[in-house]
């Protein structure tokens, strides 16, 4: 979700849709598509950002570079492998890629790794790209409404401890400016620049969109950096807090007022707390709302309101426009709401490997009851578990891993979890860590309750 003047524009994780919504009232503007760019190679990121009133949008560093406005696509521009990086004023700026973390083995370590200059280029919207060369490597860069700031890595270095004797090579840092319009030089060198970061650099126009907070914690302090200020409250998102008969269900925004920030209370109390459905993906400041979108609501509930889920409904992801001393949360929009199939890329072929990597994943799966190797032998995944099963469901690309089990806390039911292995457009999307999401959820509470099983079936 990233907020311009032309609309609150909220993404889809994986087709090059975007809906634009109303900053007041959240209805639908506008689907926009940008379909023509190709999908992101194998391991690329998707870089997203905005510059005002429209996106600059790079698939993978080999891609191209678009701006794409409420028409659709606008400007094209090759950028020669630099990585989107930051945009604002009109413009958007592509640098080299940033440095890998170096590690070296010893206190008495010296880099090894060969650094030398980079490339910072600036792109208009009338597709005109200047590049400027510089004489270090490009860290990172922030934005300010005179200038971009670069962050160079200069000598002199030191070495971080990550223990048992492996240390991170740490450069110092200076930062030169680059103005967002009119000519640019040819080169700049780090000598001209300046060590103190720029302390009225702000983040950039519109920022990412993601929530980067930690779970919520009643306990904890609102003033932190886990928090999105919007209509003059501080806002702290996440899982709802435990209670003695056992975990709640769902997610919160809980808003605590200004005041209470730096105070010497241990604990403030919120002022409100809004129940959010299942998961807070993405959070930002709309005008006198906190617009939040959610992994889901329950289908046929009255758009006004979002409540208690049980998990034996299907979900719809959505965006709620939370106001303070309003009750309950607006729903602004659910996937529902829009049709993007004639928007999105045609599925390409099936993987080669398809066949290989679904019997790989099916076949680790089915060793859940023996996962961990201990001094008396093999354990299950988690204290609980028995008489596991793994199958694969559905066909390409719908394939699902479906995994079965009993577990002593919820006697007399199975309980069930579903993994997609392939992702909308038909690649591979190996579930590598989802073993171990499964193991935390079980052994933090996360499952539902008893009553909401279904033909024998307790879905997670």
């Amino acid at each position: 979700m990233i907020v311009t003047t032309s609309g609150v524009w909220v993404l889809d994780e994986l087709q090059p849709v975007a809906a634009v919504l109303d900053p007041d009232t959240g209805a639908l503007r506008r689907l926009v598509s940008w379909a023509q760019l190709p999908p992101p190679p194998p391991g690329e990121d998707v870089v997203v950002c905005a510059d005002g009133d429209g996106l600059w949008v790079q698939h993978g560093r080999l891609g191209p570079l678009v701006r794409v406005d409420l028409d659709g696509v606008s400007t094209t521009v090759w950028t020669e492998c630099l990585v989107l990086t930051a945009a604002g004023a009109g413009s958007a700026w592509c640098t080299s890629p940033a440095p890998a973390q170096e590690l070296v083995h010893g206190a008495e370590a010296e880099p090894v790794v060969f650094v030398s200059g980079a490339v910072v280029a600036r792109v208009d919207r009338d597709g005109r790209v200047q590049r400027v060369f510089t004489d270090a490597p490009v860290r990172a860069v922030l934005t300010s409404e005179e200038a971009l700031w670069v962050q160079l890595d200069v000598a002199p270095w030191s070495l971080r401890n990550l223990g048992t004797e492996t240390h991170e090579v740490v450069w110092s840092s200076c930062w030169l400016s680059l103005a967002w319009t009119g000519d640019l030089p040819d080169r700049v060198e780090a000598a001209t620049g300046q060590s103190e970061q720029p302390t009225a650099a702000p983040a950039p126009l519109g920022g990412d969109g993601r929530w980067h907070g930690y779970l919520y914690d009643p306990e904890g302090d609102p003033d932190s950096d886990e928090v999105v200020a919007a209509a003059g409250l501080l806002w702290r998102l996440g899982w709802e807090a435990p209670t003695e008969d056992g975990p709640r269900r769902g997610t919160i925004a809980a808003a605590f007022a200004t005041g209470t920030a730096g105070d010497d209370q241990d604990t403030p109390e919120p002022l409100q707390v809004f129940q959010l459905g299942d998961g807070i993906r993405a959070a930002a400041a709309v005008r006198e709302h906190l617009v939040v979108v959610t992994n889901g609501v329950p289908p046929g509930r009255e758009s006004s309101r979002v409540g208690d889920l049980h998990s034996g409904e299907t979900l719809v992801p959505c965006v709620v426009a939370l106001r303070p001393g309003v009750e309950p949360a607006q729903v602004w929009l659910t996937s529902d709401d829009v049709d993007i199939s004639d928007l999105s890329w045609p599925l390409p072929p099936r993987p080669l490997d398809a066949d290989s990597y679904t019997q790989q994943v099916l076949a680790r799966w089915n060793r859940m009851d023996q996962y961990w190797l201990g001094p008396d032998g093999w354990h299950p995944l988690t204290q609980g578990m028995s008489g596991s099963r793994a199958r694969l469901v559905g066909d390409w690309p719908a394939t699902q891993l479906e995994f079965t089990f009993d577990y002593a806390p919820r006697p007399g039911v199975r309980l069930r979890r579903s993994i997609p292995l392939f992702d909308e457009v038909g690649a591979i999307a190996n579930p590598e860590y989802a073993d171990i999401g499964l193991m935390e959820d079980l052994d933090t509470g996360r499952t539902p309750p008893l009553e909401d099983a279904r033909d024998g079936y307790l879905d997670m």
